[in-house]
């Protein structure tokens, strides 16, 4: 899930544009533990559930990260 990071405001050219970009940033660990923790809490409200395979005609929800410096 979270290997998919994209730009959050193309006006603010302090915000990581590109998905390797945001681990060197000086917030990237910040981000990281936040990640974790919202993935936690998805978790534990039962948003989501993994499955190793989906039922026929069905396709996987795709999700992206946004990394923005206010």
């Amino acid at each position: 899930m979270m290997r998919d990071i994209y730009i959050a405001n193309g006006n603010n050219q302090h915000d990581p544009s590109m998905v390797h970009h945001p681990q060197h940033f000086k917030y990237w660990n910040r981000w990281l533990v936040t990640m974790h923790e919202e993935l936690k809490a998805l978790k534990a409200k039962e948003v989501y559930e993994k499955v190793d395979k989906l039922p026929p005609g069905r396709k996987a929800v795709q999700c992206k990260w946004v990394l923005h410096i206010k």
